[in-house]
């Protein structure tokens, strides 16, 4: 069975009735870890463990808690679909197992060219006992029923039978289902027949995909960084001190187009030979002037401008950005209408132009990094951190209200950035921090609506502008 492109994988968390789910979207043909710049490399899979092996490097990652569906045709595989996996409680509830059942019906109509899905049921994480610290050695270890993980349960029956049922609502044909906890899997129809995850992670689809450059994260996403998979960078002392001193600046301040030029300006491509445009992000912050500073965080601050600052990002249109936002102050030409239209496409998933992923990755690392700065952690030696030490030395007109609703902010953009990469478990993550951060923060609730309206942005959905990380250089 060859993969065949379709689409990208969908990943819906937080997937539960009356609450928006969010859908990343991975395509089945090398994964989302590979390079961009390589040619698609197209998997054979001739058993479970190869069909297995397909799904993390497809995500970029391996799911925990999690239902995972792999649509296919007659000639290979499309779109990967990962939501969370409901309690088992749920599924006492008949109006929850409609509701449910519902909404994978409509994330496999995502795939109209599928008539075939692939289950499987994903407990705790790979290696999550350390019973071995390596899977690939040493004996099988034994299965029993009474030590499967609380997250599996005894509702995997019911969530098979859910999908079968939302599946026959929308054309696809449950082939095989499995689960997948901790160091073992097994097929559903069969508890008995338990094997070690070790036979997926040297099956020769794994290792091919390996080898041909695909990255795989750990079961929680711990080390992952924007662009490969790296430590995420950190922005140092005297970094912090200074978004730390601007947050109140920021989150007071009038938006102003000249955010559009910061951010153009310091997405530009990290190898320019212009000594200006150093390679790593933290020193690019580092040398911003304070306004052009101060005008990098408050283009996130303001509803309209944080989207044409986006828009911006993906797109690298700055003239559209421009003229969405002399449209919105003026409405004055057909041109600036045209940018407010381009603005809005791109927001909400329905720009059919090529994505910028290279600045979608610095977006990603750059934002990380000033987030850090605003609410990073005390000093390994137990010194204040400069949030909080400007703080005392300032108070009361700098705050941590400041640093932490710029910082909710900023999150809300990783989320959208995320959204634009197909990656909903991460948007959901972003949303929950952003809303701890700044409760009612209305950024939050715009990112979960355009969730809801457009689970799955359509450049998502095509191989060639699909978004593939970068491979760690």
């Amino acid at each position: 069975m060859t993969t065949e492109p379709q689409g990208r994988h969908v990943d819906p968390t937080g997937n539960r009735p009356r609450r928006p789910p969010a859908v990343d979207t991975s395509q089945a043909s090398g994964g989302s870890g590979r390079p961009a710049d390589q040619a698609m490399f197209r998997p054979v899979a001739r058993t479970a463990a190869d069909v297995l092996a397909i799904i993390p490097h497809t995500l970029g990652y391996w799911p925990a808690r999690s239902l995972v569906m792999l649509t296919a045709t007659s000639s290979g595989l499309g779109p990967c679909l990962r939501v969370d996996l409901p309690d088992a409680a749920d599924f006492a509830d008949p109006a929850f197992v409609a509701e449910w059942t519902m909404q994978i019906s409509e994330l496999l109509e995502h795939d109209p060219v599928g008539h075939a899905v692939f289950v499987a049921v994903y407990g705790e994480p790979v290696g999550s006992t350390g019973a071995s610290s390596d899977r690939r050695s040493g004996p099988a270890p034994a299965l029993d029923v009474r030590h499967v993980s609380p997250s599996l349960g005894g509702h995997v029956s019911h969530v098979v039978n859910a999908v079968a049922e939302a599946g026959a609502l929308s054309g696809h044909d449950v082939r095989d289902a499995w689960c997948v906890d901790n160091e073992l899997w097994w097929p559903v129809a069969d508890v008995g027949d338990a094997r070690p995850v070790r036979e997926i992670l040297d099956s020769a689809v794994y290792v091919a995909l390996v080898v041909d450059g695909s990255v795989v994260e750990p079961p929680d996403g711990s080390t992952e960084s924007g662009t490969t998979g790296r430590e995420p960078l950190q922005a140092d002392r005297q970094l912090r001190r200074r978004l730390a001193l601007l947050a109140e600046v920021a989150a007071t301040t009038d938006w102003s187009p000249r955010s559009l030029e910061v951010w153009d300006a310091i997405l530009s491509p990290f190898d320019a030979p212009d000594s200006r445009h150093p390679a790593d992000p933290v020193r690019r912050l580092q040398e911003l002037t304070r306004t052009d500073l101060l005008h990098l965080l408050a283009g996130t601050t303001d509803p309209l401008g944080c989207d044409l600052v986006l828009s911006l990002v993906l797109s690298g249109d700055i003239e559209a950005a421009r003229h969405a936002w002399d449209g919105w102050n003026r409405t004055s030409s057909d041109e600036d209408l045209h940018g407010l239209v381009h603005t809005a496409q791109v927001m909400l998933g329905d720009w059919d132009g090529t994505p910028r992923w290279d600045r979608v990755d610095r977006c990603v690392d750059l934002v990380q990094v000033l987030i850090g700065g605003l609410t990073g952690p005390n000093d390994p030696e137990g010194q204040p951190s400069p949030v909080e030490e400007a703080v005392r030395c300032t108070a009361p007109r700098v705050s941590d209200r400041w640093a932490g609703g710029v910082a909710a902010g900023l999150w809300v953009v990783l989320g959208h950035l995320e959204r634009f990469r197909a990656r909903g478990s991460k948007v959901d993550q972003c949303a929950r921090t952003a809303e701890s951060l700044a409760p009612g923060h209305p950024g939050v609730a715009r990112l979960r609506e355009i969730m809801t309206l457009r689970p799955i942005p359509h450049w998502a959905t095509d191989p060639a502008t699909a978004w593939r990380r970068a491979r760690q250089v």
